[in-house]
């Protein structure tokens, strides 16, 4: 091992590297500088910039999606999200399998090579923060040919394919890669399923050890207030919904209504379920329950809890639980529930996060 470490210092690398074996780490050591300019060294809570490994990431939410591959881009994207240029015949099998010959935005190869870090000497890269903030960099270029034939790698490619991501999940890029990817296994799954061509697995397997943590919650509405749980001044500052764990030979719809009757007394029926919360290693499921009367009673509650009704536009600017709910939850109401109730991945540390839409 010191001879490996000694060879490392010798390639003036910035990294890490660390080998495992059968009984835990048996090498781990950091290389280099995380900010050269500062002279900050590299430690082990560095994160480093993946660059094209995300596009990985971009397959397998394409994938875990359920779309479908031999789909013409032109059916999933409007006109105004997609190049004026875009042949009807390019796939979303030619954009993942770098085939489509569509124009890229910084050809590195070829007779006329591009350095990357000069497209951001007059666009600083902060400002692209979406996949269409990167449209207009090919948007009316013409293709190289029909798709099909030769591998061309594309990065203009895989920004289309965050386009689709967007349009088909109802989401934001970021947030439907982590409702997609961040649970355990997901990836490695879809991915061996998708190259054999056989159906896409199920979150929740008998394997899962997600099923022995799922929450179902009601979403309780009272003409322009919802009714939320106030946590102990003890555990934390903030709110979430009425709800709790799913028991044995229950469905999370089932747990919802019986946790709001346990907690405040109300009985009520599921109207439709509204969007599932993924955090770390639980499945959290919100569906809005409907009542016929009566008012709530603080019963089967924490101490410290209380019970309270929120005026339903104030959700965003509340410490919420599930945060990317709240801030949701005002739009729909305003303009219908979404179909397909969403996915999002959501964090705790997360709930005092301010809304900036």
């Amino acid at each position: 091992m010191a001879d490996l470490a000694e060879r490392l210092r010798e390639l003036d690398l910035s990294g890490i590297a660390q080998i495992t074996g059968p009984d835990g780490v048996e090498f781990e050591e950091c290389f280099g500088l995380a900010d050269r300019a500062a002279g900050i060294p590299v430690t082990p809570a560095t994160r480093f910039g993946l660059a094209s490994v995300t596009k990985m990431f971009t397959a397998v939410t394409v994938a875990t999606l359920g779309v479908d591959v031999a789909a013409p881009v032109v059916a999933l994207l409007p006109p105004d999200r997609r190049p004026s240029t875009l042949r009807p015949d390019v796939t979303v099998h030619h954009l993942l399998s770098h085939t489509s010959h569509i124009a890229d935005y910084a050809e590195e190869e070829g007779p006329d090579p591009v350095e990357y870090e000069t497209l951001w000497t007059d666009r600083p890269c902060y400002r692209f923060e979406r996949p269409a903030d990167f449209l207009p960099l090919f948007a009316d270029r013409p293709p190289y040919g029909p798709p099909g034939g030769g591998f061309h790698y594309s990065n203009a490619g895989f920004v289309l394919l965050g386009l689709i991501v967007e349009e088909v999940s109802g989401l934001s890029f970021v947030d439907a890669v982590r409702a997609q990817i961040y649970p355990a296994v997901v990836a490695e799954r879809v991915l061996a399923a998708w190259s054999r061509g056989e159906p896409l697995p199920e979150w929740a397997e008998e394997a899962d050890p997600r099923h022995e943590r799922r929450r179902g919650a009601a979403v309780l509405l009272s003409g322009e207030r919802m009714l939320l749980i106030r946590y102990s001044p003890a555990v934390r500052d903030g709110y979430f919904i009425p709800g709790g764990s799913v028991e044995p030979g229950e469905t999370p719809a089932v747990a919802a209504v019986r946790e709001l009757k346990e907690e405040t007394g109300l009985v009520g029926t599921v109207d439709r379920l509204l969007a599932t919360v993924l955090n770390r290693s639980r499945e959290e499921h919100y569906h809005v329950v409907e009542i016929g009367s009566g008012e709530p009673t603080a019963l089967d509650l924490a101490p410290g809890q209380t019970l309270e009704w929120v005026p339903i536009a104030d959700l965003p600017r509340l410490p919420v639980w599930p945060k990317r709910l709240a801030w949701r939850l005002p739009g729909w109401v305003e303009h219908g529930w979404p179909d397909p109730p969403p996915v999002l991945a959501d964090a705790i540390r997360d709930l005092h996060t301010p809304c900036d839409w």
